[in-house]
């Protein structure tokens, strides 16, 4: 009679495998990004909040949810933190908290609760210094960004995306700021400021022209096209049926995205 097996361990969530989702995130390897996900699906479909690292992992998730990738979803991520024993989830570092609540932010995004994304997002960035995290700050000021422009305010969405640009390029992750620039571009255009959004577009296509971010390009092009259409509206018409979107091979699913993110 064969011994009797204890319990699977626990699956560790490696330091290192944050830094990579980090770094394909920061040069907007977008596929690259998806695959490292992939190889740790069981290591995300078993995710105990008890765990090292496991917040960290829980707002890098939130992260790759937004970008596309399609792994458990966030809201069934967050509930198991919510399940967590009485006084457990006190007793989380500050960190570990704060990258609870930028993860509660997303979600709250997706459920279009945009004052409940920007309590979130307004508490980690009161504690900055405590989380000594410019990426995940620089992450958090793109997604308060967005969320003002969908509550229509363009003024103070156009100054968090510009911080959460500013922080990336910092940081060196010209790429990660070029995707937050398209952003800009869609806020000034809405304030009139039509030359400068024109020109940061361009910017921000030249630096991810080389990469497989086909949403933020489609949502480039799908700039190029409103511009047009509120510019030259006859010539518009005639151009736009002859666009195509970059990336032959990305999904329809994938496609049909491209204007979501910024809408």
């Amino acid at each position: 009679m064969g011994a009797r097996r204890g319990p699977p361990a626990t699956l560790q969530i490696d330091a290192g495998f944050l830094l990579q989702l980090r770094e394909h995130v920061a040069a907007r390897e977008i596929e690259r990004g998806i695959a490292c996900l992939r190889s740790q699906q069981d290591l995300i479909a078993s995710l105990d909040p008890s765990q090292e690292n496991a917040a960290h992992l829980l707002a890098h998730l939130a992260i790759w949810i937004d970008i596309g990738f399609s792994g458990p979803p966030l809201q069934e991520l967050l509930q198991r933190f919510e399940q967590l024993e009485p006084g457990l989830r006190s007793k989380l570092s500050i960190a570990d908290y704060i990258c609870l609540r930028m993860a509660e932010g997303m979600n709250a995004m997706v459920e279009e609760a945009m004052e409940t994304a920007i309590g979130h997002f307004d508490f980690v960035l009161s504690l900055g210094k405590e989380l000594d995290d410019r990426f995940l700050l620089a992450i958090a000021c793109f997604w308060k960004g967005r969320c003002l422009r969908r509550r229509g305010e363009y003024d103070e969405a156009l100054i968090y995306t510009g911080k959460g640009r500013d922080l990336a390029v910092g940081l060196g992750h010209l790429r990660m700021a070029a995707v937050m620039q398209v952003l800009e571009s869609w806020l000034l255009f809405q304030q009139g400021k039509w030359k400068e959004a024109v020109r940061i577009s361009q910017a921000a296509e030249k630096v991810l022209g080389e990469t497989d971010d086909y949403v933020t390009l489609g949502n480039i092009q799908s700039f190029y096209g409103m511009f047009l259409a509120a510019a030259w509206p006859s010539f518009a018409a005639k151009r736009l049926s002859t666009w195509r979107l970059p990336g032959p091979s990305i999904s329809s699913a994938r496609t049909i995205m491209v204007s979501a993110r910024f809408t």
